[in-house]
């Protein structure tokens, strides 16, 4: 079945955050994409609100550690208001992150994020990735 209009604009807006915004580091157009109201369910950072909170929480603590971020989208799905997207997270740890002093290292983790559009913007987000990946390889102590 073909993707309506609708679906292809949410799958644009919703490809836009890992694309546009983590990849190309376009903080601007966080504002354009998120809905001012916008929450985010992630249980690796807790609750996030409003495009701010997006941008403090996560797009920056990315791009200050990761120079080098790329945030590649591996699969969609859209029906209706919703967007499912499966991710890969890459980058050499060259500043600080979430605490971290930087390490030199490569970073790959892979993440899901399921977006609810409203209004031409994204409403909420509930994103899952892998967290303890992250911190094991950002980390200076040994992995077992």
């Amino acid at each position: 079945m073909a993707a309506t209009e609708p679906q292809r604009e949410n799958e644009t807006l919703a490809r836009a955050i890992p694309e546009r915004i983590m990849t190309d580091g376009d903080a601007d157009y966080i504002d354009e994409v998120f809905a001012p109201d916008f929450v985010e369910h992630n249980p690796a950072i807790g609750e996030i609100h409003g495009p701010e909170g997006f941008r403090e929480y996560v797009f920056e603590p990315f791009r200050r550690g990761f120079s080098d971020l790329r945030v590649a989208v591996e699969d969609v799905v859209a029906e209706g208001d919703r967007v499912v997207l499966r991710v890969t997270i890459s980058g050499t740890h060259d500043g600080p992150f979430m605490g971290i002093e930087p390490t030199g290292k490569p970073l790959t983790a892979s993440g899901f994020a399921l977006h609810r559009l409203a209004g031409g913007k994204v409403a909420e987000r509930w994103v899952l990735f892998d967290a303890l990946g992250v911190i094991e390889q950002t980390s200076t102590a040994p992995t077992a």
